[in-house]
């Protein structure tokens, strides 16, 4: 008898192997995007960071009174955009919360700390290490 093919036990095998591969590779590829979009996201929150400092530095006369003031501002991302600090977030697919992102600026002994929170479709920075309820809106 003349063999020129592969049995049905040999193709099944072999199927089943390429499943296995396809189910390792694609949980490392979403894995890989989901790390790039956080690192995406956490970039952009620098650049909030970024634009609060240049606002912060054109404005702190007028939202601090003196050294002792130790008020905590708001600094909203389209105050950001309106006034050429930063660009806005143009990602393809991405819709940023433009009402909800913002920059928490906390100063106390005449520094300022800059706490950003962006939101953008399911991901949402964790301030929850923070007293943000004393802020008041600035912008």
């Amino acid at each position: 008898m003349n063999n020129k093919g592969f049995t049905l036990i040999e193709v099944i095998v072999t199927i089943a192997i390429m499943g296995i591969i396809t189910g390792i590779a694609y949980g490392s590829i979403t894995s890989l995007q989901t790390r790039n979009k956080n690192k995406r996201y956490q970039v952009y929150e620098q650049v909030l960071v970024t634009g609060a400092k240049l606002y912060v530095d054109q404005y702190s006369r007028d939202m601090w009174d003196d050294e002792n003031d130790n008020t905590c501002y708001v600094i909203g991302y389209n105050t950001l955009v309106a006034n050429n600090l930063i660009q806005a977030y143009n990602q393809t697919g991405e819709v940023i919360n433009t009402d909800n992102t913002k920059v928490y600026v906390k100063r106390s002994n005449s520094s300022a700390s800059y706490y950003p929170y962006l939101e953008v479709g399911k991901y949402k920075t964790d301030l929850s290490s923070i007293n943000i309820n004393d802020c008041q809106n600035y912008s």
